[in-house]
């Protein structure tokens, strides 16, 4: 009786090892990668300005900050920028401090102010004067306060349309890819078993910082000096997309 049972078990195991040797089996794959790119032209320019200012006590330092603030918000005004394409990235007032050799004790010197704006600026063919005219300040104060160029980026209304395009592209060119191969082996594909997407990325080609590097030097410059227009030149914005996909066959 235990003989009959050992070898119930057995048998048992047999088949159970069996069941998971044929589950186990790797289905038969096609794999194969493929990627699209795409240019667009940016017709959206995001520019940072930094200003900031410098005084005795933080209230006098605010209140320089703030004239410079509503002077570029006017100026935004003159330019026809929405409200919702301004905005704060960051504020501070914090003391400034002197080292004293003979004390060995630090003190307040004075407070600084510093408010960070970012504009969204869509006319572009109007960009190069606002940077201008934004950077440039009183030059009696430019040793006190002012506004400088921190960064320019660009961007595109148009980037969702052709993040569309580029994986819509990198996938038919997938499958005509499997196809292919499928083909050249004899076989033929039943479908898709997986497909895996790399984030579609938007590389922003840089800008020369000629341009603006002047731009933040004209508050070195009188108020009532004309400029020509700082001259920016935006590139591409390159759109990519890369697919991997496994496709089931059957002889």
């Amino acid at each position: 009786m235990k003989f009959l049972s050992l070898k119930f078990f057995v048998s048992a195991a047999m088949i159970f090892s069996c069941s998971l040797a044929m589950a186990e089996v790797a289905p038969a794959l096609i794999k194969v990668g493929s990627f699209s790119e795409k240019n667009i032209d940016p017709n959206i320019m995001n520019i940072n300005l930094q200003i900031w200012a410098k005084a005795a006590t933080a209230a006098q330092a605010q209140e320089m900050a703030n004239k410079h603030v509503k002077r570029v918000k006017e100026l935004t005004e003159k330019f026809k920028v929405k409200k919702e394409d301004v905005q704060t990235e960051y504020y501070s007032v914090t003391p400034e401090y002197a080292y004293e050799h003979k004390t060995g004790i630090s003190r307040i010197q004075g407070y600084s102010a510093m408010h960070s704006l970012t504009v969204t600026f869509k006319n572009l063919d109007q960009a190069g004067q606002f940077i201008d005219q934004a950077a440039s300040g009183n030059k009696a104060d430019k040793e006190k306060s002012g506004v400088t160029i921190g960064n320019i980026g660009w961007d595109s209304d148009k980037k969702g349309e052709a993040e569309e395009a580029c994986i819509n592209q990198a996938v038919k060119q997938a499958r005509g890819r499997a196809d292919d191969l499928a083909k050249a082996a004899g076989v033929k594909i039943k479908g898709v078993y997986s497909i895996t997407n790399q984030q579609v990325y938007a590389n922003y080609e840089s800008a020369p910082m000629a341009g603006a590097a002047r731009a933040q030097n004209k508050m070195m410059m009188s108020a009532d000096m004309e400029s020509s227009g700082t001259e920016l030149s935006p590139g591409k914005i390159k759109i990519r997309a890369d697919v991997n996909i496994e496709y089931l066959i059957q002889n």
